[in-house]
């Protein structure tokens, strides 16, 4: 479990015994909810993970966000670490947390090409862009076995995802990605600190009542999302997980979107996302039928690729 503790103006980030990546998602963002709630107070974070066995790189995005976020509005002076087991201390800094947040670390392990094996935080800005798509489909096509329409499919979903990032979320620290291959499933979070799903679907008049719960239901809708100029990538991407019985999560705002077990759900929770998060699990020991996802008929773009013409 995640805990913050307050005295004199610094906030105290514990993280306590074994974080079990795909539930903690919601625990840590209710945690960082209360860093952002008192944000004014905040002269120096201390973060303390002396107590833990494991963290998700989800956890790891998450937790970057606010803080950069906080850095960037110069509301937090410092970052404290309290020294922890060498293997999390490790894990954190191959993820690239520290380097993100400017924190000073000595480095006592070799680094490798992590091609295939994982995804450091790698933040989503224009001239990066293609290559965070291409380490993303790197690492599904190593370790996941994808026809040609669905590597072509979940690329083309991807690059949706990420550019409605830098294009529409107007994010103030731009957004960032993170993933993990895992025995049985592929871990991907993508995160931004800009305008939110409900918020910028609500500045449509055909969506203007619609509450948070209600935006990421039609957001995963075939063809609603174009109006927050995702195109149909949040769609196609919960078509992917629902024959995949894998998951993902959409947090916006208050409301929270679970595709899970072939179903897909929204409720509100008590806290507040400032911006979206968008999390796959991907599950390798189940195949894909593509006209489970298409349908019908294949989106253009991908229809042009898979004919021959290269689009990016």
């Amino acid at each position: 479990m995640y805990k913050v503790n307050w005295l004199e103006g610094y906030y105290t980030l514990h993280c306590y015994k074994r974080i079990i990546g795909r539930k903690d998602s919601t625990e840590v963002i209710h945690e960082l909810q209360e860093i952002i709630r008192h944000k004014d107070e905040i002269d120096t974070l201390k973060m303390d993970f002396t107590e833990c066995s494991f963290i998700s790189p989800a956890s790891i995005g998450l937790i970057c966000s606010v803080l950069k976020l906080l850095q960037k509005t110069e509301e937090l002076n410092s970052i404290d670490i309290i020294e922890s087991r060498y293997d999390i201390n490790s894990y954190m800094s191959r993820m690239n947390l520290f380097s993100e947040l400017g924190i000073d670390r000595v480095e006592r392990f070799r680094r490798h090409n992590p091609n295939g094996r994982f995804i450091p935080l790698t933040k989503v800005e224009s001239e990066e862009n293609f290559r965070i798509i291409q380490d993303i489909m790197d690492m599904i096509e190593a370790n996941f076995a994808l026809s040609r329409e669905l590597f072509l499919c979940l690329d083309w979903c991807f690059n949706e995802i990420v550019d409605n990032i830098e294009v529409h979320a107007s994010s103030p620290i731009d957004g960032y990605v993170i993933g993990q291959n895992y025995q049985h499933r592929l871990e991907i979070t993508i995160i931004d600190c800009g305008i939110s799903i409900p918020s910028r679907m609500r500045e449509s008049e055909e969506y203007e009542f619609l509450s948070d719960e209600e935006t990421l239901e039609y957001a995963i809708q075939q063809g609603v999302s174009s109006a927050i100029g995702q195109g149909n990538g949040l769609y196609y991407s919960s078509r992917f997980i629902e024959n995949n019985q894998g998951r993902m999560i959409i947090h916006s705002n208050r409301a929270r979107m679970r595709v899970e077990g072939g179903e897909s759900y929204s409720e509100i929770l008590d806290l507040n996302w400032p911006g979206t998060v968008v999390h796959l699990e991907i599950n390798k020991n189940s195949s894909v039928d593509p006209e489970y996802i298409f349908e019908e008929s294949i989106p253009i773009d991908i229809q042009d690729r898979l004919d021959g013409f290269e689009l990016w």
